[in-house]
């Protein structure tokens, strides 16, 4: 929690009010998006990993003496996560999407006075109305969870926890390169299935679309040759009308019932014990 807390004011205060004025800005802030659910996603991973590595060995005895069914373990593991997710997704983001901070003040000449106390401070400057807040949200939950559940997964494939870790490591590179800030979808050629499956790169759009939907704002255009609305530019390099972001709501969700499903097999049909 507090690492979180940290992580989530360390954000705030490195794009402070970041000037998106141009396209650097612009993808700064779309940078701090996707890093957001970016290290949400993998400290879900990495603290998930020892622990479900210690409790497989616990399971693989309780399913022999016949306790419960195989299925059991992955589920109820997967469903204990779901709450402790929610409640860090929003934590991390209440922080880094808006702080308020209290002043304070004391009334100082009659009963009738109330004070101004709480004033609202925006950190890095998304846009702050509820729809783009709990777009952001569920898009950075999704995300989180996915990665856990792809981390349950991977203690049910893998012999030991090296491996997992190993896989877990190359799971992260290829969703930061292909989550459509290296490189637009749209430029990816032959690689655009990468895009398509990964997970990462529909929560940010899903996060970020948002951010400057029905802007008409002007900024240059990639090779500054015209100016292109703000809009325009996000969804340019981003591959998706702004209009159909909830698109990718439904990919985020088939891919993470996808990677579910799986995580579910591994254990019920893989077993690496060795007596």
């Amino acid at each position: 929690m507090f690492v979180f807390i940290f992580l989530a004011l360390f954000f705030g205060l490195l794009y402070l009010q970041i000037d998106d004025s141009d396209q650097s800005g612009a993808f700064s802030k779309m940078a701090v998006a996707l890093n957001s659910i970016l290290f949400i996603s993998i400290i879900n991973l990495n603290t998930g990993l020892p622990n479900y590595s210690r409790l497989r060995a616990v399971f693989y005895r309780e399913r022999g003496a016949g306790f419960y069914s195989s299925a059991a373990y992955p589920l109820s593991v997967s469903f204990c996560e779901i709450p402790w997710t929610a409640f860090y997704c929003l934590l991390f983001l209440s922080i880094n999407y808006f702080v308020s901070c209290s002043t304070l003040a004391f009334p100082c000449c009659s009963i009738d006075y109330v004070p101004n106390c709480l004033l609202s401070v925006q950190l890095v400057g998304f846009r702050a109305t509820a729809g783009a807040f709990f777009t952001a949200y569920l898009a950075t939950f999704i995300a989180a969870f996915w990665f856990a559940t792809l981390g349950l997964g991977f203690m049910g494939f893998f012999p030991v926890q090296l491996l997992a870790n190993i896989m877990g490591g190359l799971t992260i590179q290829f969703a930061i390169l292909f989550a459509g800030i290296n490189i637009s979808p749209l430029d990816l050629k032959g690689w655009r299935w990468m895009y398509d499956v990964n997970g990462f790169a529909h929560a940010l759009r899903l996060f970020f679309l948002p951010q400057f939907e029905d802007d008409t704002r002007l900024i240059p255009d990639p090779r500054g040759k015209f100016l292109m609305t703000k809009e325009q530019f996000v969804e340019r390099q981003l591959g998706q009308a702004a209009s159909n972001k909830w698109d990718d709501l439904g990919w985020l969700m088939l891919i993470l019932s996808g990677a579910w499903i799986l995580m579910v097999l591994f254990y019920v049909r893989i077993n690496h014990q060795r007596k």
